[in-house]
Parts: C-alpha cells; sequence; structure tokens
C-alpha cells in the first residue's frame, strides 16, 4: 500500500524547474538529459516528470512496450524526432504524442535548454520499463496517420472544429488532442465556462493529469478542500483520488487532460463520442 497523504496535488511547473533536483534516467545514461519526477515511484500508473534537454543535445528515437507517452513543451526550441531521420519542429505550448511501440526522441536545436513535462505509461508499480523496442514496428496506417505534434493553442483557436458536450455538465466542453482508440487514453483539451465546474469524483485504476492552458480556476482534491490553478500549473490525481475542478476567473478555464489507462468499456464508450462529434 503507498502513502499518498504527503503528495503534492498541484504544481508550478517553473518553480519545480527553478527549485531544481533533475538527476539523470536511472538505469540509463542520455547526455545532456536529465529528469525530475512530480510524483514518486510507486504511486502512479504512470511515470510523470518534466525533463530538461541540454544545448546542442538530443534524447535519441526510442519506443516503449504497452506505454503510451505524451509531452508538453514549456521552455525552448527543438525538433520531436519520429525516427531516425524525420522530425517536425516544436516551440513551447506544443504537444507531441506516441501510441506504445511508436518511435519518439527530442533534439534541441536552440540555444537555452529546452524544458517539458511528459507522462509516460502505464508502467509496473515498481516503476520498471516494460523495455523498449529496437525499431518501429509496422504500425496500421491509421494509427500512422495521426498527427503526433500539435498546437494547443491552435486547437484552442479553433475550438468549436471536433467540440464535445461536456457529459450532461452545464458550462463543460472538450476536444480531443490524440484518439482514445490507439492511444488507450483519453487526451483531450477540457474547457470549463464561469462558475462552472466538473464535480468531484476517482477513477478506480486511471491516473487523471491537468496541465492547465488558459484562465482561472480550483482544482477540487476533495469534498472539501480547493486549490488555486493558473497558467503553467500541473494538477495530479493518481488512480482512486478524487479530483474535479472549477472555474473562478471571468473567461474560460482551459487545461489539457490526461487520464488512463482507460479500461476496454471505457475506450469503447471515449471511442463512441468522438466519431460521433466527428459525424
Amino acid at each position: 500500500m503507498v502513502d499518498t497523504a504527503n503528495m503534492t496535488r498541484v504544481m508550478t511547473l517553473k518553480d519545480e524547474i527553478a527549485k531544481g533536483g533533475f538527476g539523470p534516467v536511472p538505469n540509463d545514461t542520455i547526455p545532456g538529459y536529465e529528469i525530475k519526477s512530480l510524483v514518486p515511484m510507486g504511486l502512479a500508473c504512470h511515470r510523470i516528470n518534466v525533463a530538461s534537454l541540454g544545448v546542442g543535445f538530443h534524447h535519441y528515437p526510442h519506443a516503449h512496450v504497452d506505454a503510451q507517452s505524451i509531452i508538453v513543451f514549456f521552455e525552448g526550441q527543438g525538433e520531436f524526432l519520429l525516427g531516425d531521420d524525420k522530425s517536425v519542429p516544436v516551440k513551447p505550448g506544443d504537444v507531441a504524442v506516441s501510441v506504445a511501440e511508436q518511435l519518439h526522441g527530442v533534439k534541441n536545436t536552440g540555444d537555452i535548454p529546452m524544458r517539458y513535462f511528459t507522462v509516460e505509461g502505464p508502467i509496473p508499480r515498481d516503476g520498471s520499463r516494460q523495455g523498449r523496442v529496437p525499431a518501429e514496428q509496422a504500425l496500421p496506417a491509421e494509427i500512422s496517420g495521426v498527427v503526433r505534434v500539435q498546437s494547443l493553442q491552435a486547437l484552442i483557436d479553433d475550438w468549436h472544429t471536433g467540440l464535445i458536450s461536456g457529459e450532461g455538465i452545464a458550462g463543460y466542453g472538450f476536444k480531443r488532442v490524440a484518439p482514445a482508440k490507439h492511444f488507450k487514453h483519453r487526451i483531450n483539451i477540457v474547457s470549463v465556462e464561469p462558475n462552472s465546474g466538473k464535480f468531484t469524483h476517482a477513477h478506480e485504476d486511471a491516473d487523471t493529469i491537468f496541465v492547465v492552458l488558459e484562465g482561472e480556476g480550483e482544482y477540487l482534491p476533495d469534498n472539501e478542500h480547493s486549490i488555486p490553478m493558473r497558467p503553467g500549473d500541473v494538477a495530479i490525481a493518481i488512480a482512486g483520488q478524487l479530483h474535479g475542478s472549477r472555474n473562478t476567473g471571468p473567461g474560460p478555464l482551459r487545461y489539457l487532460c490526461i487520464e488512463g489507462p482507460l479500461t476496454e468499456a471505457e475506450m469503447r464508450f471515449s471511442v463512441e463520442r468522438e466519431e460521433s462529434a466527428a459525424s
């Protein structure tokens, strides 16, 4: 049984970077690359880290067996590596996604360190990796055709395209960033209108991570307390923990929401909603 009593639920990424505490990846040597874990090993179904990549360095293309990867870039300029000879430019505010066994890496092409938030999983509770595949396997065309890198701001600016109503909750809606069918996670941008919110709830076997993009609000870690959250904050609920959100500002509260791993039933439900919104 892991102890969650002292777990920090809401963090400001810039503050976490300023505090330091970065170190090499356990059991691996990647020059110029360091990470800082935001959740202690054994608590979550995912590795939830801030990564730092030095000027002129790269994190080589690699893939994980049965683990998805979501990266949100916050500082610096670089390239998201799709393989040994393919890449896409990335900048602060971009999100990059990879399914299991899909090659991914990062290269710093700028003049300052790159800093980015990473979620990788699901993983065993002991934190061990399920292994890495040496080269990308032949993935189905519908997976290969998924857009790997997107601007979060561009998705917000084109908000009504692909918008899904929010489960009967007034003032709550979302649009997908990546299809649940392939990623076994819900990866959405959520929008909460002023004076609205999402009630506290929990997922028995899924972690839920918010990355706040715009607006002002409160994170609800239980039914009695609230924590202010602003753009640049990350809020984390591991499997079984209550979580919710409330908009306390004059405009929409928007955040990237990563939730998973999904059960087969949850995945079918999400796929049906996504297909309905697209029709």
